[in-house]
């Protein structure tokens, strides 16, 4: 093993564990790991020890990490413009691609909302709102892009007991 790899394997768990707190897809932390690792080979002959290896590691990360959030943001670019006639129906309407890279956060979000407002197996329809509030500031695009036309977000919340089997549903539509 020469002495790049040997910096790989002692590291590696590291860089790919900050990677995957950043993204929320496997294949992308793999994508960071790979380009942190890249940068790192061009960058050794560079590398002037005055801090530790590591801290000059984090940083390379953090970047590619900031870098892959950057670049997927501007793969997806939103267009939300519509027009009604006087009956409330949409007449002309612009494209709008919702943006993904907050889903798994919002889901885990949601659900421990969903957990800690739900006691003794009493719950009502004010529930709803509190998810609505949750989904908003993880991806307020996505909350725009539910609205109905009257501008409510159409919710629908599945209740299930501990094994997961259905109970109950409460919707706001």
């Amino acid at each position: 093993m020469n002495a790049f790899e040997e910096l790989v394997y002692r590291h590696d768990k590291e860089v790919f564990g900050i990677a995957a707190r950043y993204v929320s897809r496997a294949e992308d932390a793999k994508d960071i790991y790979q380009e942190v690792f890249l940068r790192v080979y061009r960058g050794l002959p560079k590398f002037k020890f005055q801090s530790e290896f590591s801290t000059w590691l984090y940083r390379i990360t953090t970047n590619v990490c900031l870098t892959h959030q950057d670049r997927r943001k501007q793969n997806f670019p939103l267009l939300h413009d519509y027009e009604t006639d006087e009956k409330g129906l949409v007449k002309d309407l612009n494209l709008l691609v919702a943006t993904v890279q907050n889903n798994a956060a919002m889901n885990i979000a949601v659900k421990k909302t969903a957990r800690d407002l739900i006691k003794g197996g009493k719950y009502d329809q004010g529930i709803l709102n509190q998810i609505e509030m949750v989904i908003r500031p993880y991806d307020p695009c996505f909350s725009c892009g539910t609205h109905t036309l009257h501008g409510k977000v159409a919710i629908k919340l599945d209740i299930c007991d501990s094994a997961g089997q259905p109970i109950d549903t409460l919707t706001n539509y």
